[in-house]
């Protein structure tokens, strides 16, 4: 059962100025015990969850909670910023990537798709996007921190290869980090938002495997494209 929303917490505004700023009590970890508990507390009761239930769950008065954050959009914020974290590990992983292009790619993907292998994890994020929608800034703002996080470091990562030789001159590496995170992305919609049934068999480690492979040698596979490019080459030959 969720928490119950109190209808004298329904005014989220900070409080009165006679009532001053919270005492965190317990120490510096009282503003991440507080994230912590929001990120529960929305995802069991949505957005509309009050900051009283927040306090209760982190353990901390309302004060303390407005000490830290003046208002609720600031502590949605800034609950959705500490889950964008989660993302920069795996943007670190592609900045050092070295190794054969269609295993690292392979790793990038299952290293996102394990980030969100989680129900309440996807359910979580896609809460915080629909808040987004509402809130002037905070779309761009959780755009530019996937950017420097996660997608921004693999497209540098393409880039490399593709000055290197190592991918083909026609590829375009944004185009790729996009069809790369893009694929991950609707899949842990689909599968732990959505529950769709077209991805109920589909594990994250083989869909990681998949999405390398057709990115690196198409849909084709590696087999068929070296044929294919051998006959080109012997038409070639027998018309000159």
């Amino acid at each position: 059962m969720g928490h119950k929303r109190s209808t004298s917490a329904g005014n989220e505004k900070p409080l009165p100025a006679g009532r001053g700023p919270g005492r965190p009590p317990g120490g510096g970890d009282s503003r991440q015990a507080i994230l912590d508990a929001a990120a529960k507390v929305f995802l069991c009761d949505g957005l509309s969850a009050s900051t009283r239930d927040i306090a209760t769950e982190a353990g901390v008065t309302q004060a303390a909670i407005y000490h830290y954050f003046p208002g609720k959009k600031d502590l949605i914020r800034e609950a959705a910023v500490g889950a964008s974290r989660l993302f920069e590990p795996i943007g670190a992983q592609a900045a050092a990537a070295d190794g054969e292009p269609e295993e690292v790619l392979r790793k990038l993907a299952e290293r996102y798709l394990a980030t969100f292998a989680r129900p309440h994890v996807a359910r979580f994020m896609a809460t915080m996007l629909s808040a987004g929608m509402k809130m002037p800034g905070f779309l761009p703002m959780m755009a530019g921190r996937l950017q420097r996080g996660v997608v921004g470091p693999t497209i540098e990562y393409l880039e490399r290869l593709k000055k290197e030789g190592r991918i083909g001159p026609e590829v375009d590496p944004p185009m790729m980090g996009q069809m790369l995170f893009g694929t991950c992305f609707s899949y842990m919609m689909a599968r732990y938002v959505l529950k769709a049934p077209w991805v109920e068999d589909i594990e994250p480690d083989a869909l990681a495997r998949q999405i390398a492979r057709v990115l690196v040698h198409g849909m084709a596979g590696p087999a068929r494209s070296m044929n294919a490019e051998v006959d080109v080459a012997g038409q070639e030959g027998g018309t000159r």
